[in-house]
C-alpha cells in the first residue's frame, strides 16, 4: 500500500497547506487596514496637528473641546510615540514566546479564541477539519485509534482541542466508541460530526467519514473567510473613514468659527 499511502499523504498535504491560506487570508486584510490606518494617524499627529496648532495660536482664541483633545493627544503622540513603541515590539515579542513556553497560558488565549464572536466559528471549523483529515489519513494506513490519537493530539495547534483529544482518547481505552467519545466534548465537535462518526464505527467506512467531514469543514472555512472578507472590507473602510473624518472636523472646527472670533 506505499504507493496509496504515499498518494494519501501529498494529497492530505496539499488541503492542509489550502486550510492554513484560507486562515491566513482571513487575518491578512484587517491586518493590514489596520496597519495603514495607525501609520496614517501617526503622521497626521506628528505632522499636519502642528501644523494647524501653530495657526490657530496665532489667533489667540479658546478652541473647541475636540480640537484640544486631538491636540493634546498628537503632543502625546509626538513626545511618548516613540517610547512606547520601542517598549511595545519587545513586549509583544516576549509575550508571545512566553504564549509559546507556558502550557497553562496557551489554554487560556485558545480558550479566549473560541469564546470570540467571530474567530470562534473560524478556528473550531479550522481545528475539527484539520483533526478530522489526520485521523482519516492515519486510519487509512491501518494504525489503530489509540495510537493515532496520540499522534494528532497536537495537530489543530489548539490547546482546548489537544485536551478534548486526550479526554477521547481515555474514553477509547476504557472501550467506548469514538462517536460517544466524541460526544463527550460536544461543545468542541458538533452533535453532525459525532453522529458522522456513529454511522462510520457502525458502517465499517470510519476513515470515509472522517475524510468526508474534513472536507466538509475545509468548505466551511472556505466560505467563512469569503464572508467575513466580503463584510470586513466595508466595516473596517467605514471604521477608517470615521476616525480620519473625526480627525478632520476637530481641526476645521475652529476655522469655522474664526468669524467669532473676528
Amino acid at each position: 500500500m506505499l504507493e496509496t499511502m504515499r498518494e494519501r499523504l501529498a494529497e492530505h498535504r496539499e488541503k492542509s497547506e489550502k486550510l492554513q491560506r484560507s486562515v491566513r487570508t482571513a487575518m491578512a486584510y484587517p491586518i493590514a487596514v489596520l496597519v495603514i490606518a495607525l501609520l496614517v494617524m501617526l503622521l497626521m499627529f506628528n505632522y499636519v496637528v502642528p501644523a494647524f496648532e501653530n495657526t490657530f495660536a496665532a489667533f489667540h482664541a479658546e478652541l473647541p473641546a475636540l480640537t484640544r483633545g486631538l491636540i493634546a493627544l498628537s503632543h502625546a503622540c509626538v513626545q511618548y510615540g516613540t517610547w512606547v513603541i520601542a517598549a511595545l515590539v519587545p513586549c509583544v515579542y516576549l509575550c508571545l514566546k512566553l504564549l509559546k513556553l507556558r502550557t497553562h497560558w496557551q489554554k487560556h488565549w485558545h480558550a479566549l479564541v473560541l469564546r470570540l464572536p467571530v474567530a470562534s466559528q473560524l478556528v473550531g471549523q479550522a481545528c475539527i477539519a484539520r483533526w478530522s483529515r489526520n485521523m482519516s489519513t492515519l486510519f487509512a494506513t491501518g494504525i489503530p485509534l489509540n495510537e493515532a490519537m496520540v499522534v494528532v493530539k497536537g495537530v489543530t495547534g489548539n490547546s482546548v482541542y489537544a485536551s478534548a483529544n486526550e479526554v477521547m482518547r481515555s474514553h477509547l481505552m476504557r472501550g467506548r466508541s469514538m462517536a460517544k467519545a466524541m460526544a463527550s466534548v460536544e461543545h468542541l465537535f458538533t452533535p453532525w460530526v459525532v453522529h458522522m462518526c456513529a454511522i462510520g464505527e457502525e458502517s465499517g467506512t470510519l476513515e470515509h467519514m472522517l475524510s468526508k467531514t474534513a472536507d466538509h469543514f475545509e468548505a466551511e472555512v472556505e466560505a467563512t473567510v469569503a464572508r467575513l472578507s466580503s463584510l470586513m472590507e466595508p466595516l473596517l473602510i467605514s471604521v477608517l473613514g470615521l476616525i480620519v473624518g473625526v480627525m478632520v472636523v476637530a481641526l476645521y472646527l475652529p476655522i469655522f468659527e474664526l468669524g467669532n472670533v473676528v
